[in-house]
């Protein structure tokens, strides 16, 4: 079924929708969905990462923490997106968070950002990767001295001007 892909490492990033932010009564409805897909990306040797999205079921990387362990796949992991993260964390703690989702991370999505933005929309919280007030090379030290070892991609959502 998913033959186009096999054997290229390809990541799903899964966002999902239908349950309220956080909220751990879906669990029990979404895990056998997540393991179903699991199955048909494991026969292309794909991976699943649930991606934290502001204001969908799974907003936060606790989140995709708390489903990936429960699916228990090793074909499926998270993703760690920093602009979702900076919209969501109360407190900029990134380095336990980081530490917390070792087991499961799979991919982490960088960009230019702003520690914080109360307004609404994206472009404070997604810049190009040199502006804002967010030290993203703390950021990939701290990935560094994690042993974190998987890609990084480059967040560019809204991002305007000469590519």
């Amino acid at each position: 079924m998913l033959q186009g892909v096999k054997a290229r490492g390809v990541q799903f990033l899964l966002i999902f929708e239908g349950a309220k932010p956080s909220d751990t009564s879906a669990d029990e409805r979404a895990i056998p969905i997540i393991c179903e897909m699991s199955d048909l990306a494991q026969e292309a040797q794909a991976f699943l990462l649930l991606y934290p999205h502001t204001g969908n079921w799974i907003e936060r990387i606790e989140d995709a923490v708390r489903v990936a362990d429960k699916v228990n796949r090793p074909n499926v992991g998270v993703m760690f997106n920093l602009c979702h993260w900076l919209r969501v964390s109360k407190g900029h703690d990134y380095r336990t968070r980081l530490q917390q989702a070792l087991h499961r991370l799979m991919a982490v999505s960088i960009n230019g950002a702003d520690e914080y933005d109360d307004q609404p929309g994206w472009s404070r919280y997604i810049q190009p990767l040199d502006q804002g007030s967010f030290d993203i090379l703390a950021f990939l030290k701290t990935l560094r001295d994690l042993g974190y070892k998987g890609p990084i991609d480059l967040q560019c959502y809204g991002i305007g001007g000469d590519a």
